[in-house]
């Protein structure tokens, strides 16, 4: 799967935009609006109004999927969601959508809503409307719903969109990685599932059975939150935090359990960091869905 040094050079069109057949009137996200993609990278919404109804399409870029049986097969997999409000002008659509994130929801294909602030504002007050009718030869964009500062350009993990993924601390070319040559190479590898800034997955090493399993938010390429181990921390020498294996990427906070014991134990405020770890394929097996 490609890293994300190279996500983020990509740059879409003027419009990144779903075609929508029979619309006269387009919104979508634009990069040169200088407004941060909500949903990230490499996902977007398009709305369009289709005769008296709206239509509003959620679209992911294509990621590649592995070929078990031959890894020289290219395959990839594009996801599209629609989601119809009928007999409803397209202001009145969005608005409509803005009040409801249970629909929002079933757009993204998240059913339920996982939060009280779920909300499509934030992708609406992106976008940009252009009249792409055939009567109309001109096409006169509308400003957003909003003008704030130019956004620094999107090349953290937090700005992937939702999904699952998977980060090695290793570094290897755009493609496929291969479960043979992870062990060849070793290091650790961090396992999971994004939605919003939440995250839940499973941080390893791959030459140990050492790990643990991690759930927090995410911001920038750190996540902070709770890390469930049966495994000792250890101190960094000219260091007081505890940390779980080497390179420093997990950083444990105070055991909820208090003295050491056996078993699992559970850290508050623990910081996993991930600036030195690069995006591969996400492979066969599925992140946690939660931590114990």
């Amino acid at each position: 799967m490609m890293p994300l040094s190279a996500i983020a050079l990509y740059h879409p069109p003027s419009l990144a935009q779903a075609i929508i057949p029979d619309a006269t009137t387009l919104c979508a996200y634009s990069p040169d609006s200088g407004v941060s993609n909500a949903l990230g990278m490499r996902a977007y919404i398009t709305v369009g109004q289709v005769g008296d109804d709206t239509v509003f399409v959620f679209e992911q870029f294509s990621s590649p999927v592995l070929n078990e049986n031959d890894s020289s097969i290219l395959t990839d997999i594009k996801s599209r969601q629609t989601l119809t409000i009928y007999n409803q002008p397209i202001a009145e659509a969005r608005q409509i959508l803005v009040d409801s994130p249970q629909s929002y929801a079933a757009l993204l294909g998240v059913e339920p809503a996982p939060t009280t602030d779920f909300s499509f504002a934030e992708v609406n007050d992106t976008l940009v409307c252009q009249d792409v009718s055939a009567e109309n030869g001109a096409i006169a964009p509308t400003p957003p719903a909003t003008t704030p500062a130019p956004a620094a350009p999107q090349t953290t993990f937090a700005d992937l969109p939702n999904g699952n993924y998977r980060l090695a601390s290793a570094t290897y070319p755009p493609r496929v990685v291969e479960d043979a040559e992870l062990i060849e190479t070793g290091g650790a590898l961090f396992l999971f599932r994004k939605f919003g800034d939440e995250v839940t997955g499973r941080f390893s090493y791959i030459d140990s059975d050492l790990g643990a399993c991690f759930t927090g938010k995410i911001k920038g390429n750190e996540v902070t939150g709770q890390a469930y181990t049966d495994d000792d921390g250890f101190y960094q020498e000219e260091s007081t935090a505890i940390f779980l294996g080497s390179g420093g990427y997990l950083k444990l906070g105070e055991n909820q359990g208090g003295a050491p014991r056996t078993g699992e134990r559970t850290y508050n405020m623990a910081v996993l960091n991930l600036e030195t770890f690069s995006r591969i394929n996400a492979g066969a097996v599925l992140p946690p869905e939660s931590c114990p």
